[in-house]
């Protein structure tokens, strides 16, 4: 009797049991889920400009604008994974005119994604090629204003070289291990073949006073310029020049003189304020164990630099002598528009 009353009692223990555990996974499965871990952001824009193009390349973001929008204090909108908080939020107006970070923090907490957003303007690079040429030639002693920047040219009244201010060219060919006797041909040239065409050729000043100077027809902040000695620079660092009529014979660069030659680039502003100019290196034999001549394309970065708002471009050089000829090629040019402030704007 006894047994029989064990075992009703264990049964009776097991029923309670499975009925407790089935209401309690009956109450789970009415609660809340797991906590979300996304951290996405998409479909951002401007409300004040909705249908402005808008490129997002992973957590990068470019809206493009029209030029004539002047004011960056914008309102953005954008669409973030659900539970997830975005910080500025979604609504809140603020000034673009730098890039801003929209920091997505997940549901659970767990996880924060920024996104970096940035204003660009229409004609962020100057196409040499628009400027027609035929093959093999070259164009100098007009001006060429390409988009929003201008590069001024006359002819030289004298001298080897056939130009002051700005050339065009897309003579290639040139061969560094075989430089002609005659190098007055090599000014249309630069000393490395780009391959894309159209280049400009800067003949350049010694020292701050000679600068050429590129002009902007709006502000811009620098990004990239591209650029190599021209044929006839490489040439004359090289082997120097042999002297002609107009021109005494030169040495080219050595360590025994010291030699070295920097370009500088030195914007301008709006209100005529020099900006801190950038230096680079194009040769250096100072230290005999370490000389060098550049003689291919430099892509330089100005985006780390103070060379932003500027209406004009000022390059000039810095040398151990001022015996070589000045002229440089320019491949590319980029650079961000940027908006025109207006005098009641600045009040």
């Amino acid at each position: 009797m006894e047994k029989t009353t064990s075992i009703k009692y264990s049964l009776l223990l097991y029923i309670f049991a499975s009925v407790v555990l089935a209401a309690g996974l009956a109450s789970c499965s009415k609660g809340k889920v797991a906590k979300s871990s996304d951290t996405v952001l998409s479909d951002f824009k401007f409300a004040e400009y909705p249908d402005a193009k808008v490129v997002q390349n992973g957590t990068y973001i470019t809206v493009y604008l029209p030029l004539e929008v002047r004011d960056l204090n914008l309102t953005q909108e954008f669409s973030i994974s659900s539970g997830a908080t975005g910080s500025p939020a979604s609504g809140e107006k603020r000034d673009f005119g730098v890039t801003r970070a929209i920091d997505v923090t997940s549901e659970d907490n767990l996880y924060m994604t920024s996104y970096y957003v940035s204003v660009i303007y229409p004609g962020s690079r100057t196409d040499f090629n628009e400027v027609e040429l035929a093959a093999q030639s070259e164009k100098y002693g007009q001006d060429f204003s390409l988009l929003y920047a201008a590069f001024h040219s006359a002819e030289s009244a004298s001298g080897m070289i056939k130009w002051d201010g700005f050339a065009m060219s897309n003579r290639s060919g040139f061969d560094k291990n075989d430089i002609p006797a005659d190098v007055s041909s090599l000014q249309f040239y630069a000393a490395e073949d780009s391959g894309l065409g159209n280049y400009v050729l800067a003949r350049v000043g010694y020292g701050p006073d000679n600068a050429l100077e590129l002009e902007f027809t709006r502000p811009v902040n620098l990004d990239t310029l591209t650029l190599a000695p021209s044929a006839l620079l490489f040439a004359s660092m090289k082997d120097g020049f042999a002297g002609d009529a107009s021109i005494p014979a030169f040495e080219g660069m050595s360590s025994e003189k010291g030699d070295y030659m920097i370009i500088n680039f030195e914007g301008v502003d709006a209100e005529g304020e020099v900006l801190v100019p950038k230096e680079v290196y194009m040769a250096d034999f100072r230290y005999a164990e370490n000389t060098y001549i550049r003689d291919s394309w430099q892509t330089i970065k100005f985006k780390a630099t103070k060379l932003k708002n500027i209406v004009k471009l000022r390059i000039y050089l810095t040398a151990s002598r001022q015996d070589f000829f000045p002229v440089f090629a320019i491949d590319k040019l980029t650079y961000q528009v940027q908006p025109a402030i207006t005098p009641s704007e600045g009040e």
